[in-house]
């Protein structure tokens, strides 16, 4: 049985009180009679590159298991203050196994950083994350001029990259390839792009009217996935419900045909995420190069603040007490 103690999820770098329901249940079961010897609470802390995207990438770490005699033998019985020592044991163990900020505003720091480092260092792993999370940590206890500027530059990096409509991929270097492999990526590129086209427009009301609904709702991480996923299983369906019903009722196209048809649909769709996942970064790129013309000031500071954001990470990276 999965529980998830903070009740919700807001910010995804930082813990919010843990409710006590998970380590009173926990405890009424391991102190109780009659219980399967197996039972134990096993800490799971789950890490997204970002949480409201669509198809992230997510980091999954796991704990040691905290055994029925374990927990009977240090707790004894599920009394108020035994579940609150619990819960307190809880969320250290979910903090330090995620990498967790102990505030909101710590939080919104970390994930700025590591948004960046992210994007510098493609397919991070959860050791890196906990190296930034600790140097952030250790930064947080010494002089508070330092981490004052550090809070500067990444918000005003953030500020930039908002006004802009951009990522971090917008200022990213493109990775060096060789000339066959440039090639062969063009080449892939061309021949997928027709179906990548066509998986776009087939799939375009249902993104539209997923966006809309998304604009009616009050901005939050676990709002937004659920209206994502919610109003994207919706719409999609009926998408395809009305594309089956028109394939058998004006061509009078067999069930076999019907699925067939609904499954190269899908096929296609797919084609056109990965497309757009190779094209985001040149896009952005050229975005910022249009800008570039009309608002060079803009381009400049986020251009700038990202440099002197990424000077940051990597002091943090070699020493979380080095001066940046």
């Amino acid at each position: 049985m999965a529980v998830f103690p903070e009740g919700m999820s807001r910010l995804d770098r930082s813990l919010m009180p843990l409710r006590r329901g998970a380590a009173r249940l926990a405890l009424s079961y391991a102190c109780g009679r009659g219980g399967d010897s197996s039972f134990a609470v096993v800490p799971v802390a789950l890490h997204y590159a970002d949480r409201v995207a669509f198809r992230r990438d997510v980091i999954l770490s796991v704990g040691e298991p905290l055994t029925r005699s374990e927990l009977e033998a240090e707790y004894g019985s599920p009394d108020p203050r035994e579940i609150e020592r619990l819960t307190e044991r809880m969320a250290d163990l979910l903090r330090r196994l995620g990498n967790l900020a102990d505030d909101p505003r710590e939080g919104e720091l970390l994930g700025v950083l590591e948004s960046a480092e992210e994007v510098r260092r493609p397919h991070r792993d959860a050791e890196t994350a906990g190296v930034l999370a600790r140097a952030a940590v250790a930064l947080k206890r010494e002089s508070g001029a330092r981490r004052v500027r550090l809070e500067r530059v990444a918000h005003a990096h953030a500020r930039a990259l908002k006004a802009l409509h951009v990522s971090d991929l917008a200022f990213a270097e493109p990775a060096p390839r060789s000339a066959p492999r440039a090639a062969w990526r063009a080449a892939i590129l061309a021949l997928t792009a027709i179906p990548a086209l066509v998986g776009a427009l087939l799939h375009a009301v249902p993104v539209i009217a997923t966006r809309i609904a998304l604009r009616t709702i009050p901005y939050g991480p676990s709002q937004v996935a659920f209206a994502r996923i919610t109003s994207g299983f919706l719409f999609i369906t009926l998408t395809y419900a009305g594309l089956a019903w028109i394939l058998a009722a004006y061509f009078h196209a067999p069930p076999v045909m019907v699925l067939s048809t609904l499954a190269a649909c899908a096929a296609l769709g797919v084609v056109a995420l990965a497309y757009w996942d190779a094209l985001r970064p040149t896009l952005e790129r050229r975005r910022v190069s249009r800008l570039a013309r009309r608002h060079p000031g803009l381009v400049a500071r986020a251009r700038l603040s990202g440099e002197a954001l990424g000077r940051w990470i990597d002091a943090m990276l070699r020493d979380p007490g080095r001066d940046r």
